[in-house]
């Protein structure tokens, strides 16, 4: 935005034998300015889902306008440096204008995820493909329910009789 819209403004304002008395300033009221209109687009997308390209000019430029007054009133340095009502016209202007036509850069459709399985049969899921263990596949196939059983009690599990107490087993 700054080599297609200030510097083409820029040489247009000051020619030759009119020299730009303060350069630095011109670029930093640009990028206050530019940001101030990429904002409004922002929010304007945000909020209310309109791309840059399908936004009202005159309710971007006033919203601009109106933020760049609050900026002022609040005591902002930065608004300040504004070299008045003229210049932030010329530069929203142009900035507005380039939004609209060229948009956010956000507005890009998203790519969707290659699949997974791709290049195999699609199909009933067997177990062995589903997430999880085979009981909550069946589960899941069957239609039933997680239902939250009470906690029941365990007793302790009596000693086997028949268990290996140490030394060879011997063969019935």
């Amino acid at each position: 935005m700054f080599q297609s819209v200030f510097l083409p403004m820029h040489k247009r304002t000051y020619t030759s034998p009119m020299v730009d008395p303060e350069p630095k300033h011109s670029t930093l009221n640009f990028h206050i300015i530019s940001n101030i209109f990429i904002s409004v687009f922002h929010t304007l997308q945000e909020e209310s889902g309109i791309a840059a390209k399908d936004a009202d000019t005159d309710q971007v430029f006033f919203s601009a306008i109106d933020n760049w007054r609050v900026g002022n009133e609040l005591g902002r340095g930065a608004y300040k440096t504004i070299r008045g009502i003229q210049e932030f016209c010329d530069i929203g202007l142009d900035c507005l204008f380039w939004l609209k036509a060229h948009g956010l850069g956000t507005e890009m459709e998203r790519k969707r995820r290659e699949r997974s399985d791709k290049g195999t049969k699609r199909g009933p899921r067997t177990p062995k493909q589903d997430t999880g263990t085979a009981t909550q596949a069946k589960k899941r196939a069957s239609g039933e329910k997680k239902v939250n059983k009470p906690a029941v009690k365990r007793q302790p599990k009596k000693a086997a009789s028949n268990k290996v107490k140490g030394g060879r087993v011997k063969k019935k």
